[in-house]
């Protein structure tokens, strides 16, 4: 009998635990004469149904894909707060909203609030991604204290949906627009006629719902997802979920350089760079990979710039990049000939010792040269950046000489530029540079018209080892911006919460 009864309780705790439902309650502003659901019903979702359905979805792409593009995708913990008036993304509605809880619960609970949040033409919206734009139509999602469940819908218009979720978290299930007749729904927004509860459907007819193709993505704090337009999709929100909606009219904006500058970010580069120790081509050679700028004003490019999606990948993953053969009649930059270099010892910041050249005509040259593609490097790193001499010097080590570990990430500086300018170099006499990332080190020796770019973060230590024997020549430097701007910001936020790497920390353009 206590067999029984122990076997009894085991059982029912199983039970318990495999059905465990979790209560969420239903739109304030749904019609139930067009769907099953009823304004604020509470509804049992089982929480094993939840999780079988995300395990039998397709997952929506982690990283940054096509804005105006026809698939999901989603970034995360993207730092920014839209209740910080000195940030960029400061919201004073979304502000409002969360001052003034006492507002009746119907407004705070509604998907689409363009009636009493609709922002108007002579106001801005900042949107992740795009920056400031007008007539831009936004929700805002307060759930409170309660779990809700959006039903299936398709939103109004030709429209996308960038969704900026402060707190809280998010479960959507999205199906391609081709999807809709067999997800046997009518009409959009708010008035979609639903047939069915998607988490409980009773009526055998609807049994193929579930067996079709669809998205799924959990949002957390700090996340934003892209929906594109025309997607189904149904939403199930967790307490204390506060997120922002910007329904985007395709045609009203160009979506094309925000695609551009971002593009190194694509899913299908990642995976074709992920198998590759050391990668030595990209295979998209089109003219279209060029800066505008520099295709438009007609300056001469260099045979590496076909390679822009790699490079920008790759520095904006913690590696150095290395480009051979990098500049055309490299002897301008010479600096053997010279024998009178001044001793220059440690200061305060980092533990050295080399001699410099100051006022050298080559450095002056090498920064000519740097600036004439200057487009292409600001593209690189998406913004306006200087590049002054006053940033640039000319270097030997000799014997004893060396450059202990450091970062370069200091003040404004946005792009390191080392030039290594050796025409012979035993490898018997140290002197390499030596690049510690994030994930791994890379030793690189002394060469010739050789240039290595890498961006200045917390993760790019670098030294050089110490010199035994020969001159080590180079010219070194950095590009600054006056300001990180929106992109940089963005850029960076994805590179320092990056869980995984697909790269390995160096990448040779050959």
């Amino acid at each position: 009998m206590i067999k029984f009864v122990f076997l009894y309780i085991l059982t029912s705790n199983l039970i318990t635990c495999m059905t465990h439902a979790l209560k969420f309650h239903t739109e304030l502003g749904i019609d139930p004469n067009i769907t099953p659901f009823h304004p604020d019903e509470q509804l049992d979702v089982s929480e094993k149904w939840i999780n079988e359905t995300i395990r039998k979805s397709i997952p929506v792409y982690e990283g940054f894909k096509v804005i105006g593009g026809d698939k999901p995708f989603v970034v995360r913990n993207y730092s920014f707060d839209m209740f910080d008036p000195l940030n960029e993304y400061y919201d004073p509605i979304a502000t409002s909203i969360i001052n003034n809880r006492k507002l009746n619960k119907q407004h705070n609970v509604s998907t689409v609030m363009e009636d009493l949040y609709h922002i108007g033409s002579k106001q801005d919206a900042n949107i992740p991604f795009i920056g400031k734009k007008n007539d831009i139509y936004v929700g805002y999602w307060d759930s409170q204290d309660k779990k809700w469940v959006t039903p299936m819908h398709e939103d109004i218009g030709d429209v996308f949906n960038i969704i900026q979720c402060d707190s809280g978290k998010k479960i959507i299930f999205m199906w391609d627009p081709s999807q809709k007749e067999k997800l046997h729904l009518k009409g959009i927004g708010s008035r979609t006629n639903i047939p069915y509860i998607f988490h409980n459907i009773t009526n055998k007819k609807y049994n193929n719902v579930y067996q079709l193709e669809r998205y799924a993505v959990i949002l957390n704090a700090k996340d934003i997802l892209y929906i594109p337009k025309n997607f189904v999709h149904t939403v199930y929100s967790w307490e204390k979920t506060f997120c922002k909606s910007h329904w985007i009219d395709k045609n009203n904006f160009e979506t094309k350089y925000i695609n551009k500058k971002f593009s190194f970010l694509k899913v299908d580069f990642y995976t074709q760079m992920k198998e590759k120790s050391e990668t030595q081509i990209c295979n998209n050679d089109s003219i279209e990979n060029f800066p505008k700028e520099q295709t438009k004003n007609k300056q001469p490019l260099l045979w590496w710039f076909k390679y822009f999606p790699n490079i920008a990948a790759a520095l904006w993953n913690n590696q150095i990049v290395e480009i051979p053969n990098a500049f055309e009649n490299p002897s301008r930059f010479d600096l053997d000939k010279y024998e009178h270099w001044e001793s220059q010892p440690s200061n305060n910041n980092v533990d050295f010792h080399r001699h410099v050249l100051k006022n050298a005509i080559e450095t002056e040259r090498f920064v000519e040269e740097l600036n004439k593609y200057k487009n292409f490097f600001e593209d690189l790193v998406a913004s306006h950046m200087l590049i002054d001499e006053k940033n640039f010097m000319a270097t030997m080590y000799v014997e004893d000489d060396y450059l202990e570990t450091h970062t370069d990430n200091v003040g404004n500086r946005i792009l390191s530029f080392v030039y290594h300018n050796t025409k012979t170099w035993n490898e018997n006499c140290g002197g390499e540079l030596v690049f510690n990332g994030a994930f791994g080190q890379k030793t690189i020796i002394p060469s010739y018209n050789t240039l290595y770019l890498l961006i200045p973060s917390k993760n790019s230590h670098h030294r050089i080892k110490d010199v035994n024997c020969g001159k080590r020549f180079s010219i070194s430097g950095w590009g600054l911006i006056r300001q990180k701007n929106l992109e940089v910001k963005l850029l960076e936020t994805i590179r320092d919460t990056k869980q995984e790497n697909m790269f390995k920390n160096h990448y040779k353009v050959i």
